[in-house]
């Protein structure tokens, strides 16, 4: 049996090991271990850590001894850091030789092995990946580290086979990776987590990146779109010294009745926040204020309110009419123009909610982190817009997390990320699509039957 010496680097995890559960296996047990130093103290395991598993191609089973260096070269990986590092390794342990890593790549990892041949050193998987000019190089970031460490698979499966899935960019499409958004997110007073509310991988998501930011001195609030402030009251009855019962806590709070996806695929967000002792915050006005409030094109919202919720703070015409194109869009262009007003006014009331609730939690808390869509969490016209303007500072980390679109969707610049379009969030984050469910058919068919059950009882009533 053969016996393979894996060197890693844990602040980037394995990469383009035989396949993705190979590699969480293997970060599993990399979790366990010591970290050592690749310069100085780095010695070559012995078997106490061991993992049997067909590594090759052609099947034969290897015996893997794990063990730790930290990030070659310095804090960022590279192929030449990677490559003094294991010169310096391979002094130490003249039983080993030594074959360098390709120029080209940014090298995550190395192995040390021993085959029937002469004993090399050769490196295994790449932050980079070869493809076209386009996407040479482009690193594939594994947002599953951001998920807890028993269960890492994508509940989603529609187009989870992608080589988008998992990445995570900057808004000008340029890679990222978690250790650069984690750190983002923690240097942060406000941070907006967006998704789609359906898409079950993205509260995982938004449940990984909480866990990521709570610890030390850091307790920041967790703000809800889908929670208004009328149950403010169940949120603060929730006791940190009693267990809290989420099926009860989602009754409490009429989850369910209220419309939003089964309260089941949000429960990660909820036990997060509750592991980590952090408080559950309110951040959105319920539908019967938004209505009265957003009749009359707003004449009736009085002064103190419109102050609170940022309604007198200028807006960009342009963004304006960016939100009325986004509106109709969403709507799959069925609404009537009159419509569109008072659902954009209902828009700048959630956003000025959510930003109100944001600073008010910040204010109690130091920081606060938001649970919303992405349209909300936009920084030119959403939540952080509103932030900026009532509180005179640039504060937010924006991330939204977006879904594949399609099988040849597969590189940022067709989601419009680019130096010439930049997102306007800090961070993207690509997922598997959750479902196909033809919405614009579905309006389509709810909008016609409407009209027919008002044509219906206006025949009645003649």
């Amino acid at each position: 049996m053969t016996r393979r010496v894996l060197i890693v680097s844990l602040t980037v995890g394995v990469v383009g090991v035989s396949s993705l559960a190979f590699a969480d296996r293997i970060s599993a047990l990399i979790d366990n271990l010591p970290m050592q130093s690749a310069e100085s103290s780095f010695t070559v395991p012995d078997t106490e850590q061991m993992l049997n598993s067909p590594f090759e191609a052609r099947g034969r089973d290897a015996t893997i001894s794990i063990a730790t260096a930290t990030p070659f070269g310095g804090e960022t990986a590279s192929a030449s850091g990677a490559v003094k590092a294991l010169e310096a390794i391979a002094e130490r342990n003249p039983g080993i030789a030594l074959k360098s890593p390709e120029p080209r790549n940014e090298v995550s990892g190395a192995m040390a092995y021993r085959d029937s041949g002469s004993p090399l050193l050769t490196t295994v998987g790449s932050t980079s990946r070869v493809g076209t000019e386009e996407n040479k190089d482009t690193p594939r970031s594994q947002a599953t580290k951001l998920f807890d460490e028993d269960d890492r698979a994508w509940r989603s499966t529609i187009y989870a086979d992608s080589p988008l899935v998992g990445s995570i960019v900057s808004s000008n499409g340029s890679p990222s990776d978690t250790e650069s958004l984690v750190k983002a997110v923690k240097g942060a007073r406000y941070v907006l987590l967006g998704e789609i509310h359906d898409n079950p991988d993205h509260h995982r998501l938004q449940a990984g990146i909480i866990r990521g930011v709570a610890g030390g001195d850091r307790s920041p609030a967790i703000v809800f779109e889908m929670i208004p402030e009328t149950f403010s009251d169940v949120l603060k009855n929730i006791d940190d010294t009693t267990p809290v019962d989420l099926s009860d806590l989602a009754k409490k709070l009429s989850w369910n009745d209220r419309g939003w996806p089964d309260f089941s695929i949000y429960a990660p967000v909820f036990q997060a926040a509750l592991d980590s002792g952090l408080p559950i915050v309110a951040g959105n006005l319920d539908r019967e204020t938004v209505r009265d409030l957003s009749s009359d094109k707003g004449a009736n919202i009085p002064a103190a309110d419109r102050k609170r919720l940022g309604l007198d703070l200028p807006v960009d015409p342009a963004l304006a009419q960016d939100l009325t194109a986004e509106l109709k869009a969403a709507h799959c262009d069925l609404l009537p123009e009159a419509a569109l007003k008072p659902m954009e006014l209902a828009q700048r009331l959630r956003d000025g909610a959510m930003a109100a609730a944001m600073i008010d939690a910040a204010e109690e808390n130091g920081s606060a982190v938001l649970i919303a869509g992405s349209g909300h969490v936009r920084k030119d016209r959403g939540v952080p817009s509103v932030i900026e303007g009532l509180t005179g500072k640039s504060e937010s980390v924006a991330v939204q997390m977006v879904e594949i679109a399609g099988v040849d969707a597969d590189k940022a610049s067709e989601y419009g990320l680019s130096d010439e379009t930049p997102a306007p969030f800090d961070f993207t984050i690509f997922t598997p699509k959750a479902n196909e469910t033809d919405h614009c058919a579905k309006l389509a068919a709810q909008l016609k039957g409407a009209a027919e059950a008002s044509s219906s009882t206006d025949g009645a009533a003649d």
